[in-house]
């Protein structure tokens, strides 16, 4: 970590001051053509804290073509960045869990909302977090153990377990 009281060159923050204001706008409408504009926003502010960290590297001014090359760079990160998110959407949406472990689709198939909240409520908050994890935030298992600090096996079996006690604690309230 950097110590905060580290001297700053004045020259150097010159340097940036001066090229944050001659071409910032310049850098943004770069940024917008190829970003939706929120992204292009965040975009510029990414541009302009590398030239803040570098503005010492330059003898005069900082350069346009290096600040757009710099923006080149962050935009074909936010790309990256992307289709990670996408393909990571596509991932979860494929590892979707089977319909009979699923506790919103019990539910659904055994009784009313108020009894499967009576019987949630019952569980333990360790199950409970379990039951949200697996069916509200739809975590894969290595997701959960990741989230919850455990192996996946551990996972796996404390949610079988959880399963198991909401389904009991269920058909307590439906009489099945």
């Amino acid at each position: 970590m950097r110590d905060a009281s580290r001297h700053v060159d004045p020259a150097a923050e010159q340097r940036f001051e001066a090229a944050f204001r001659t071409h910032f706008a310049e850098v943004l409408a770069y940024l917008r053509r190829r970003l939706p504009a929120d992204e292009a926003n965040d975009a510029a502010a990414d541009v302009f804290a590398v030239a803040w960290r570098r503005s010492s590297e330059f003898d005069d001014e900082i350069p346009i073509p290096w600040l757009l090359g710099v923006a080149y760079r962050v935009t074909s990160e936010h790309y990256r960045s992307r289709r990670r998110r996408t393909a990571l959407v596509k991932r979860l949406s494929s590892e979707r869990q089977n319909a009979a472990d699923d506790p919103a689709r019990l539910v659904a198939s055994r009784g009313s909302a108020g009894e499967a909240l009576a019987a949630f409520t019952r569980l333990r908050p360790r199950d409970q977090e379990l039951l949200r994890l697996a069916a509200l935030e739809d975590l894969t298992t290595e997701q959960m153990a990741e989230v919850l600090g455990l192996s996946p096996s551990a996972v796996r079996t404390a949610l079988s377990r959880a399963r198991d006690r909401f389904h009991r604690e269920l058909a307590e309230d439906t009489g099945s």
